[in-house]
């Protein structure tokens, strides 16, 4: 089955950026559409900590009530070396808004979007729908889109794996990539990548 739909901005990946991004441009009335290839918000956190100038912006957008009250502020950060305590920055001295980091899972930030993409006029987000292609037709950009759906594999006890269950193409005016570090709109533009140092995971 292959469907086609129209849209000003078509923005990929479903993430904080992508999400605020969307709603930014909802806000200025402008038509948009959110895809991404995962089924729900983030189930781990990539992101840990928003800085004062997210929350600036978290503000204007008018979530900054409810996002300070998922979150946990941090007014204080401490260097120690073994037990001794050497230094430390005190944020809530900085001459902004709002001086303090604020520490919040990426899962909980992106609910709270998609809750406000929702109430702004039932913009939703397409979940499972991987972007597979994009090519520029004059002034208009033309997105190849798999809509996923989950299949089961084998007999007595089912595997399930992600299959395509549709092909869609969406025009739109302009393409935000917002999918993350293996980006396929930055691979669709040959946008090269640098590589500044080795993956890395943390605890919190």
């Amino acid at each position: 089955m292959f469907g086609k739909s129209e849209t000003e901005v078509l923005v990929v990946g479903a993430g904080p950026v992508g999400m605020f991004t969307a709603l930014a441009l909802a806000e200025k009335g402008i038509q948009v559409e959110v895809v991404d290839t995962e089924w729900r918000t983030a189930a781990q956190s990539y992101a840990a900590v928003l800085h004062p100038r997210s929350l600036q912006l978290l503000d204007q957008a008018g979530l900054a009530g409810e996002v300070l009250e998922s979150g946990h502020k941090i007014e204080t950060v401490a260097f120690y070396e073994g037990e001794s305590r050497r230094a430390e920055i005190r944020l809530s001295e900085l001459p902004v808004e709002f001086p303090f980091l604020l520490a919040l899972p990426q899962s909980g930030l992106e609910t709270i979007l998609e809750q406000k993409l929702k109430s702004k006029g039932g913009l939703k987000v397409l979940w499972n729908h991987r972007l597979s292609n994009l090519q520029s037709e004059g002034q208009r950009v033309v997105a190849g889109i798999d809509k996923l759906a989950e299949t089961a594999q084998g007999y007595g006890v089912p595997t399930f794996e992600w299959s395509v269950k549709k092909r869609l193409q969406t025009n739109a005016a302009f393409v935000v990539g917002a999918d993350g570090h293996n980006s396929f709109v930055r691979q669709s533009l040959g946008v090269e990548q640098e590589i500044v140092g080795l993956p890395e995971s943390f605890a919190v």
